[in-house]
């Protein structure tokens, strides 16, 4: 287990979802009383939760739902001596908890215990009790939960209805389709690996990319990032979307989830100025999603920099933005690369 830290994709101030992986409800706030339980995505204010760090590393999870008053709410505990089986509620006075990363989720634990954030059963039932259960033999997946960053352009961070699909159709940038991503510094493209569709590789670039090889920009005008969409689905049909596994840091592996994440995508002008390259920031940091290099066989014009070329089918990761070359991937419009589907 990972300790949370800022350097996680999760952060103060924005707004999350919080699934839990075995049952696939989200935590959720039953007012009168003001019980938690897991309940399908709609993603109203009872559904919305903030992370605030306190002054012992924990952190109180504040709810976007205030009481009838109008008071501030926060996740914490029946009144009653934790163990298992304690009911989970929002209550007026904040409860630090301990947060940690396991395989890209959340393990939510009762600050100084082993008490974790439990749906019961890990039943995917609507008004399932969520309470603190003990991970002493071991974590399971229904005291996991992965967090869907749900403020503006992360609104749609959760399995996509055929609606939600509809409208972030509607919020694509109309001019643009399908591109293909070229590394900057060799024929390599970033492609979404074909037989997990969850891996994202650098990989030779065919004559006819195939939709593995092709990537759509969503644009929220409202901030400045992009939701990147694979034009592949999931092997269980569900529409893809560029993060990362695991902590966002130097050496995070590049994936695709039915998760969306805004980047902050930067635009420069090619070389030879017949299109634009760009550069895929992780939000809020400045690491970027790259290929993995070698050289010096590429030829490399900017001094002072280091001459690398990519290497064809490897993991992509992200990594520290040194300015060069290598941190950008060029924009082809897939149907200028003969592109078929």
């Amino acid at each position: 287990m990972t300790p949370l830290t800022a350097s996680l994709p999760l952060c103060e101030g924005p707004t999350y979802a919080l699934r839990n992986v075995k049952g696939g409800t989200v935590l959720h706030i039953h007012m009168n009383p003001t019980r938690v339980i897991g309940f399908p995505p709609h993603f109203g204010q009872n559904q919305l939760w903030k992370f605030i760090k306190t002054d012992n590393r924990g952190w109180y999870i504040q709810s976007c739902q205030t009481s009838n008053e109008g008071r501030t709410l926060y996740l914490s505990v029946a009144n009653e001596l934790p163990k298992n089986g304690t009911g989970v509620v929002a209550s007026l006075f904040p409860t630090s908890w301990d947060v940690n990363v396991i395989d890209g989720a959340l393990s939510i634990t009762l600050s100084h215990t082993i008490l974790a954030l439990n749906l019961d059963g890990g039943n995917p039932k609507e008004y399932t009790k969520v309470e603190l259960w003990s991970i002493r033999d071991g974590i399971q997946a229904k005291q996991l939960w992965y967090s869907a960053r749900c403020d503006s352009d992360f609104r749609y961070a959760h399995d996509p209805t055929e609606s939600d699909v509809k409208t972030l159709s509607q919020r694509q940038d109309p001019k643009s389709g399908a591109y293909v991503l070229e590394h900057a510094e060799g024929s390599m493209v970033l492609e979404l690996d074909s037989a997990s569709r969850k891996r994202v590789i650098s990989s030779t670039k065919h004559a006819r990319p195939t939709l593995g090889q092709q990537w759509r920009f969503i644009r929220d005008t409202s901030i400045d990032g992009e939701v990147v969409q694979a034009c592949w689905k999931s092997l269980d049909d569900e529409p893809l979307y560029l993060t990362v596994r695991g902590l966002a840091q130097n050496g995070a592996r590049v994936v695709a989830s039915p998760y969306p994440v805004s980047w902050r995508i930067e635009r420069h002008p090619s070389k030879d100025g017949k299109s634009n390259t760009v550069r895929i920031f992780w939000p809020e940091t400045n690491l970027v999603v790259s290929a993995p290099l070698v050289g010096p066989d590429a030829v490399c014009d900017v001094p002072g920099l280091p001459q690398y070329t990519a290497l064809t089918n490897t993991q992509a990761t992200l990594s520290e933005c040194d300015g060069s070359p290598a941190c950008e991937w060029t924009v082809i419009v897939a149907s200028e690369s003969k592109s078929f589907v």
